[in-house]
């Protein structure tokens, strides 16, 4: 009733606060109460929560996404080394094998150094090392073969005929000698300079059997077969001990002959016991065989003359080692590949992969 007293400002004002109060809030010419700044700051902040989850998140990944690479190639870079370290250990259990070796005035594939049950494999730690030795000498040396014995070895090995073998001989004796004036089939600057790239001709002892292929007319199906009969290091001389049939006959020796000599080595001479199928001097290895199975004079100067030349011996000096290192349970290895000279106590070559 009393509103039909009221002016129509204050009906109008008395009017909003009816409505206002209803909803538990006084809106009187002013805008939000305290429960609706409480909504909207709680909103607030539960945005910014979530936006920086999603930041740390996406940090998350893109540091897992960084470091994890290098945490992987750390592990792989440790576990390589660890292999290393394990084929390192190879080399010098075979070097100590080689250094405790009783006989020095003599090598043979008796020799423990050469017996694979001895130290072929070896646990060690957390993984193992396994490793093989062959001794140099009972290989050809290109630097120090004749011309007879390089054409020998390319006739015998690589089954060539004997103008390819003989010209193959030249170009390997022109690579080496000194002089610039070339073999009858051969090949000095003259040649290597017309190719692509052009090189010079070296004129120099091989370093390595691998230099084979710069040499005119190797092939990579020749290389493969006088890879494992030819060699680099020592003297020339080549041990009756360990050498095997093929080099035998590039020396000079006819099958008959090689016969005897493995023949000898397998049984010894009859009534020895000691270093039985071991020839134990070089002077003597004619006597030796005569009296153990019996020589023709041919073959006897045959022994003799290859002798005299330089290229027979009994002992052996450089030793060429393949030592692989292997982590249990893990894949990959590790290999060293050496050669040794004991004489000189000296460390000639080395490759690791």
């Amino acid at each position: 009733m009393l509103e039909r007293y009221l002016c129509p400002q204050q009906r109008n004002r008395q009017s909003s606060e009816r409505v206002c109060g209803f909803a538990g809030l006084r809106v009187s010419g002013y805008t939000a109460g305290k429960p609706a700044n409480r909504l909207t700051n709680n909103g607030s902040i539960l945005i910014v929560v979530l936006w920086s989850l999603f930041f740390l998140s996406a940090l998350a990944v893109a540091i897992r996404i960084y470091v994890e690479p290098q945490l992987d190639l750390a592990g792989r870079l440790n576990r390589k080394a660890a292999m290393y370290y394990l084929a390192a250990a190879g080399v010098k259990r075979a070097v100590l094998e080689l250094e405790n070796d009783e006989t020095t005035d003599f090598d043979a594939l008796s020799d423990l150094w050469s017996d694979d049950k001895t130290i072929h494999e070896m646990a060690l730690g957390e993984g193992n090392f396994s490793v093989g030795i062959v001794d140099e000498e009972r290989k050809i040396n290109i630097n120090k073969a004749s011309k007879e014995i390089l054409k020998n070895l390319f006739e015998i090995a690589a089954e060539l005929d004997s103008d390819e073998a003989g010209a193959l001989a030249d170009t390997v004796i022109d690579w080496r000698d000194e002089d610039d004036d070339p073999g009858d089939e051969g090949a000095e600057d003259w040649y290597y300079s017309t190719l692509h790239p052009p090189y010079s001709c070296k004129n120099a002892d091989f370093e390595t059997i691998e230099e084979l292929f710069l040499v005119k007319g190797v092939t990579h199906e020749i290389f493969d077969c006088v890879r494992d009969l030819i060699t680099v290091y020592g003297d020339g001389a080549v041990n009756i001990n360990t050498a095997d049939e093929k080099v035998l006959r590039i020396l000079g020796m006819e099958e008959e002959l090689v016969e005897k000599i493995l023949q000898f080595r397998q049984e010894g001479a009859y009534g020895t016991e000691e270093y039985e199928g071991i020839f134990t001097s070089a002077e003597h290895i004619a006597s030796v065989l005569d009296s153990a199975i019996g020589l023709s004079a041919t073959e006897i100067n045959r022994i003799n003359r290859i002798f005299g030349m330089g290229f027979l011996t009994v002992v052996s000096d450089n030793f060429m080692g393949n030592s692989i290192g292997k982590l249990t349970e893990i894949d990959g290895i590790a290999s060293v590949t050496f050669v040794y000279n004991r004489k000189d106590k000296t460390m000639n070559y080395w490759r690791e992969r």
